[in-house]
């Protein structure tokens, strides 16, 4: 599985933008014989890139989240991002994303929203913590998702309790500490 999970991060370096584009970059000698040794999978071959995306349509999402928060974490402690703080602060930036939406309801957690046409809308959405830094890079820090908990409820997750998540999950692990300059939170700071 690190094989596709390399692949992903190749991807996405690459600047490739479908798995069609990463199919035609594979025909190239060496590409697959090569991706599973770069991943240390010790594979013979790597997997067709529609199995990436088989593995992420189907797979749990914790691990992604907790590789993803481990690698940023590790960059933080090595201090190899010392230069790139903003006036000598971290600063950590707060907003939801919209992931994906529906004109039917697919699933328990789909939010809603009632278009000026009347008709329902379902979606999905996250809430991400980034470490920006004074080049303008971003770092994911912690994603938790804003999503309804399935079967009867009064209201529907927002992004300020999905933020509380947020908060409890970042006391939870064990990234260093630096003072938070700033906090920005879509519609919550009224921009």
């Amino acid at each position: 599985m690190s094989h596709l999970i390399w692949t992903g991060l190749l991807m996405l370096l690459c600047g490739m933008r479908s798995r069609l584009q990463l199919l035609c970059e594979g025909v190239r000698p060496g590409f697959y014989q090569n991706l599973p040794a770069l991943a240390g999978s010790g594979e013979d071959a790597a997997a067709h890139p529609g199995t990436l995306n088989y593995l992420l349509e189907n797979m749990n999402p914790e691990p992604l989240r907790q590789l993803i928060a481990g690698l940023t974490r590790r960059l933080l402690r090595m201090r190899c991002l010392e230069r790139f703080r903003v006036d000598g602060e971290w600063l950590v930036a707060v907003d939801a994303t919209e992931l994906r939406k529906y004109s039917k309801r697919h699933c328990d957690h789909c939010l809603t929203r009632l278009l000026s046409n009347g008709r329902t809308q379902y979606f999905h959405a996250v809430l991400s913590a980034r470490l920006i830094l004074s080049n303008g890079m971003t770092l994911p820090l912690i994603s938790v998702p804003i999503q309804n908990p399935g079967g009867e409820y009064d209201k529907q997750d927002c992004e300020l309790k999905a933020f509380l998540r947020l908060a409890d999950e970042q006391q939870n692990r064990s990234f260093e500490r630096w003072n938070r300059s700033a906090l920005h939170l879509g519609n919550l700071s009224g921009s």
